[in-house]
């Protein structure tokens, strides 16, 4: 549903507007689908396209992403349930409160709640997910990924009240957790694991880098 290109001269920066239209199109570099004369005069690369207006800051996200990581293997919004996920602990379940877009978003509402999904071994890429943080005390929430290829085995970022009620925690290996200094804050909260460097992951929060787990490579 989407087109790249507009009628008439290109711009002098040399770029095109992007513009979506009604309807199932799939063609790129012209206004219609019958188009026979291209309007996009320029090269294209790195394209995504989404099923939804962006914000700002899902914007920037995608920008902080390497241009050579490869292309996402798993995407999830949750919007028809949990088929492709193990439960690992508890039951799985939505909530159509806080989304970050469609209806719905997993929820941890039970004492023990985790749902897992294997990934292609080595992992060489970005993963990142949306993380609602309530603020409450006594929270034990946090995305973990794990390469079995890797020594360094898990590594996990999110709420771990037993080391810190007030900040963020990190955790590498098996139970080596250890707080940040970056102060929990209310609200949806972006985290990404970036695997593609040499010397080790890189771990962002709302898009900030805020530390580099070594030897993971």
């Amino acid at each position: 549903t989407l087109t790249v290109g507009q009628p008439g001269a290109i711009n002098p920066t040399g770029t095109a507007t992007v513009a979506a239209f009604a309807g199932p199109r799939s063609k790129l570099g012209a206004e219609n689908i019958g188009a026979t004369n291209p309007y996009f005069k320029g090269k294209l690369d790195e394209l995504r396209i989404v099923e939804k207006a962006m914000t700002d800051q899902e914007i920037a996200a995608l920008a902080a992403i390497p241009a050579n990581s490869e292309l996402a293997t798993v995407y999830e919004d949750f919007e028809a349930g949990f088929g492709k996920w193990t439960a690992v602990a508890g039951t799985p379940s939505v909530d159509t409160t806080q989304k970050t877009n469609g209806t719905n978003s997993f929820v941890v509402n039970e004492a023990k709640d985790a749902i897992s999904q294997k990934l292609t071994q080595p992992i060489n890429g970005v993963a990142s997910l949306w993380f609602y943080d309530t603020g409450m005390a006594g929270l034990n929430q946090q995305a973990l990924v794990f390469d079995s290829t890797n020594p360094t085995g898990q590594i996990g970022l999110g709420v771990r009240s037993d080391i810190s009620n007030t900040n963020y925690s990190i955790t590498t290996g098996t139970g080596q957790t250890t707080a940040t200094a970056i102060a929990r804050r209310t609200g949806w909260h972006k985290l990404m694991f970036e695997f593609t460097a040499s010397n080790g992951a890189d771990l962002y929060l709302d898009n900030n880098k805020i530390d580099t787990v070594p030897g993971y490579a």
